[in-house]
């Protein structure tokens, strides 16, 4: 008798072992129903700093990787990712994703990698800065118009008075921007007399812009700038808001 509960044992350890391996070989493909098409934008933030893709090209290789991971479940994780990822849908949806070197967390539960994604992202990222540096204008042209957002409104400082743009003014305001021109990305610096834009999307979130000769922040990230749209800008500011 005892040596049939032995064996029974042993037999449904070995069951047991061999499910583990099986499940843990099974992958799941979480991001197969995942279309490039119904995304406004993504934003990634290697070390905190943001990256807004909003052109079909970029959201489509971003979509293309991941959707090509290869993954299974995992136990929890409590960390914070390597690589913060924000997938925000035309319908309003949002959904977050923590990257790491070997694990995913999304809203649907917790991911072991095959092998380690973040650096093909992060290659994304560093693609993007040299972008915005060769194209700021074109860039921030493209991202305050009103397709892009619902609303801009502009003040001086970090606070005090704040004057929506409409028509003519809002034409203007995206005019001056477009002629800024990056020299270089910087860490940060101390801003004097700053002219303070605040650009609302149609989902409510916010590009935010402070521009003080020779520097221009967006949304956080700092790069110094030509000084004649500056003066633009400052000038445009001013006789609005006096009046």
């Amino acid at each position: 008798m005892n040596k049939k509960i032995t064996i029974c044992i042993v037999c449904g350890i070995m069951l047991l072992t061999l499910f583990g391996f099986w499940s843990r070989g099974r992958y799941v493909d979480i991001f197969e129903s995942l279309d490039a098409a119904e995304l406004d934008r993504i934003s990634m933030y290697p070390g905190g700093s943001e990256n807004t893709f909003t052109d079909s090209e970029n959201i489509d290789k971003i979509v293309n990787v991941l959707r090509s991971m290869r993954l299974h479940k995992s136990h929890p994780y409590n960390r914070d990712g390597d690589l913060a990822i924000e997938l925000y849908g035309k319908n309003g949806d949002m959904e977050r994703i923590g990257l790491f070197s070997d694990h995913i967390v999304t809203d649907s539960g917790y991911y072991a990698c095959d092998r380690d994604y973040c650096d093909i992202l992060i290659r994304l990222c560093e693609e993007r800065e040299r972008s915005m540096i060769d194209h700021l204008g074109e860039y921030l042209n493209q991202e305050l118009n009103e397709e892009k957002v619902k609303e801009i409104m502009i003040g001086t400082g970090t606070g005090g008075n704040e004057i929506l743009l409409s028509g003519e003014q809002r034409t203007r305001f995206t005019e001056i921007m477009g002629k800024m021109a990056a020299v270089e990305k910087v860490s940060s610096a101390t801003l004097i007399g700053q002219v303070r834009c605040k650009a609302v999307r149609p989902d409510g979130s916010t590009i935010v812009i402070q521009v003080a000769a020779p520097y221009i922040v967006i949304n956080d990230v700092w790069y110094t700038v030509e000084k004649e749209p500056c003066g633009e800008l400052e000038q445009f500011a001013a006789d609005l808001l006096k009046k």
